[in-house]
């Protein structure tokens, strides 16, 4: 079973070894990467992000797989004027074409537009990224536009709702509770 918790520091070790195995395709993409090459690298990454929105940093999710962290998936770049935000992922090249991305992706888009005021989400991925733009189709996001090599998708929250939520999303998304 898939399911999504938030980054814990103390996973940043297992997280990164993934990393290590796409390090140079992933750095195109995600430039700060290049900044993040040890455990306490990674984990200072998680910990300056975990009490910060997706407005002036990153929401991080571990995808997990039977007991396996498989990936991590992030809202980032939220937009208050327009509601919007954008969300990325990746996977481990071991856990690739497994249906993982599009399940995550499915997770948490509808925790996103039942739990904020967010009412767009959308998904970059270079001209090149066959994968990306297929996790994009099978979610049904639109094509707004191509500039220099990136195809921008874009979902609404309307649509989202009436269409392809369902309650299941939900329940496999773990939340860190504090009880303190």
């Amino acid at each position: 079973m898939l399911y999504l918790q938030k980054a814990k520091p103390h996973n940043a070790s297992k997280w990164l070894g993934l990393v290590q195995q796409s390090r140079l395709e992933l750095e195109n993409w995600m430039p700060y990467l290049k900044k993040i090459k040890r455990d306490q690298e990674a984990e200072a990454y998680i910990q300056k992000n975990a009490h910060l929105d997706f407005y002036l940093g990153v929401h991080i999710y571990e995808i997990w797989a039977s007991n396996t962290l498989v990936g991590l998936i992030t809202l980032h770049s939220g937009r208050m004027l327009t509601q919007c935000v954008e969300l990325a992922y990746w996977l481990g090249s071991d856990y690739r074409g497994k249906g993982y991305a599009t399940q995550a992706c499915q997770f948490l888009i509808s925790k996103t537009f039942i739990n904020t005021k967010i009412t767009r989400v959308r998904i970059n991925c270079l001209t090149t990224n066959q994968v990306s733009q297929a996790v994009a189709h099978r979610l049904c996001f639109k094509l707004k536009k191509e500039e220099n090599q990136i195809l921008y998708f874009e979902m609404n929250k309307k649509e989202w709702l009436e269409h392809y939520f369902e309650d299941e999303h939900l329940l496999r998304i773990l939340e860190e509770i504090d009880f303190s």
